[in-house]
């Protein structure tokens, strides 16, 4: 698929681990990318834009669309890589920490669309899931993680359901190199294959709504 004119990315994450290597496969493209950060703001470029934010709680969310409605009225895809995840014994979870990781994982892609879709640009959505998304199963150290990426799941796979013309991708992962509370054992995919994947799917013809990525 040909890369639309002015296409606009809106990347969440791009200062973490896996958000690096996607800013650096985007801008091997005609595009223009909305890079949000919280703490570590990278080199800005004609290619590249740098907004603050911390979308880890309602109120983060909610300032940093209302503060920056104007560059994020162009966004025509959203690629969400920020998710952040905290290891925790099941027995030990509080009701405060899953609610923490529902704010952190599913509300920021939740309310950026629900900002950017009646604009009538959008024209693709990708998030993160992880290698057990999808799964009903028991979860030892990640039970509040996996919550709320099960339902950014289902949410995704009902948006794409309502807007057949929204292309919706979900992607879960084997562990990522080098990442946070990775399952012990498992299979390992580097950021920056992952990125690479992530970069061409963008701009694809694939309908798929949930890929496993390197199983």
């Amino acid at each position: 698929m040909a890369i639309a004119e002015k296409a606009t990315v809106l990347l969440t994450g791009a200062s973490g681990l896996l958000g690096r290597q996607v800013l650096a496969a985007l801008q091997n493209k005609d595009i223009k990318i909305l890079a949000q950060y919280h703490c570590n703001r990278g080199s800005a470029n004609e290619s590249v834009t740098w907004l603050a934010a911390d979308l880890s709680t309602p109120e983060g969310i909610a300032s940093f669309i209302a503060n920056q409605s104007a560059l994020l009225g162009r966004v025509t895809h959203l690629v969400n890589c920020y998710g952040p995840i905290e290891c925790r014994d099941t027995l030990e979870l509080s009701g405060a920490e899953i609610l923490a990781a529902f704010n952190a994982n599913l509300m920021p892609a939740v309310e950026l669309t629900r900002f950017l879709l009646p604009l009538g640009r959008l024209q693709c959505l990708l998030s993160m899931g992880f290698e057990g998304a999808g799964q009903i199963r028991s979860y030892r150290r990640v039970l509040a993680y996996a919550l709320a990426k099960n339902a950014l799941l289902l949410h995704h796979q009902s948006l794409a359901a309502a807007r057949p013309d929204l292309r919706v991708y979900f992607l879960s992962p084997v562990n990522l190199a080098g990442a946070e509370c990775p399952r012990p054992g498992g299979a390992e995919i580097p950021p920056e294959k992952l990125a690479e994947e992530i970069a061409g799917l963008l701009f694809s013809d694939q309908l798929s709504i949930h890929l496993k990525m390197g199983w």
